[in-house]
């Protein structure tokens, strides 16, 4: 009798070991970080889902975008917020919080006669959408439905300033400024006017102004009045009021230049004071907004309470101009 021997194969499957990898295209890396306060405005309330019926005046921004390492392309971002009111001058009463997060993009959009650069927090979906335009590298500021620059009050702005702020390259402004303000008209009475207000930190306006400020100083408040000649438009004189002039206002005489770093297009404007010994200098961003200067062409760039941002507020001109 013969002995069968059966085989049973099972199948196994194969398991390959690879070495553990990272794929970097899926990493993503700080690009920059970006604080500010502003209005509890209507604008604001909805994109911080913060409830209409809320109590709040003041919104706090923190923004954290994030790009591919290799690429530098945008990928994810973060935005964290406080919304409150004030009881005084100086204490915030804090409501609530929110956190949205999502994907970011940039985009370059035609404002005007010349291109903006545009960040979008989810740009696929049109409801949720925020929008920033790119001052430059350490500022930007909150676009509305139409694409404008949002105006803010004399009391706080939609501006956001980068945190970690980069070092422009230095310009010779003040030389170039000296130079367009000869070749300037300035002769008939002063009319029509354009008035800004705000709120900015303290101590780099007053040291480049040589104004002595307290130690403890915070903020300081601003009014602008800017006149015009009421037949050409050109500039002629100005009037600043503010904390810094508790003493009396200051007067001079301004004018419109061009170029900056970076910006050979940009609208400057230049305050020659009477009795001040520097000038100071103002970026035009649009009809609406006004940033303040070094005197090397480079934005001062403010804190998560203020930036160094004017608003327009009243005129008796329209200000689609």
């Amino acid at each position: 009798m013969k002995t069968i021997v059966l085989f049973k194969f099972v199948l196994l499957p194969l398991v390959m070991i690879l070495p553990v990898t990272r794929p970097l295209e899926s990493e993503s890396t700080t690009l920059s970080v970006f604080a500010g306060t502003s209005l509890c405005a209507e604008i604001a309330r909805p994109l911080l889902n913060i409830p209409a019926e809320a109590q709040c005046d003041r919104t706090k921004w923190n923004l954290t975008l994030y790009v591919n390492p290799r690429t530098q392309s945008p990928t994810t971002y973060r935005l964290s917020s406080e919304y409150g009111y004030h009881i005084d001058n100086r204490t915030l009463i804090m409501k609530g919080s929110n956190v949205r997060e999502g994907n970011w993009s940039i985009a370059t959009e035609v404002k005007a006669d010349r291109y903006a650069t545009v960040y979008r927090l989810d740009p696929s979906d049109p409801q949720r959408t925020i929008a920033f335009q790119r001052i430059d590298s350490n500022i930007i500021h909150l676009l509305d439905r139409d694409r404008s620059l949002v105006i803010g009050s004399a009391a706080q702005s939609f501006t956001l300033s980068r945190i970690d702020k980069l070092t422009n390259a230095a310009f010779a402004l003040e030389e170039v400024s000296m130079k367009r303000l000869a070749s300037m008209p300035n002769t008939h009475t002063s009319a029509p006017v354009r008035v800004f207000g705000g709120r900015t930190p303290c101590r780099e306006v007053a040291g480049q102004l040589k104004h002595p400020v307290a130690a403890d100083c915070m903020k300081l408040k601003w009014e602008l009045t800017l006149n015009q000649d009421p037949k050409t438009s050109n500039p002629t004189t100005f009037k600043m009021r503010g904390t810094l002039f508790r003493d009396f206002d200051r007067e001079g005489k301004w004018a419109i230049l061009q170029g900056r770093p970076a910006d050979e297009n940009a609208t400057i404007y230049r305050l020659d004071f009477d009795k001040v010994e520097k000038p100071l200098f103002l970026l035009k961003a649009d009809a609406n907004i006004l940033f303040f200067l070094h005197n090397d062409g480079s934005l001062m760039v403010g804190n998560s309470d203020f930036s160094y941002t004017l608003n327009r507020e009243s005129d008796s001109s329209p200000k689609s101009n």
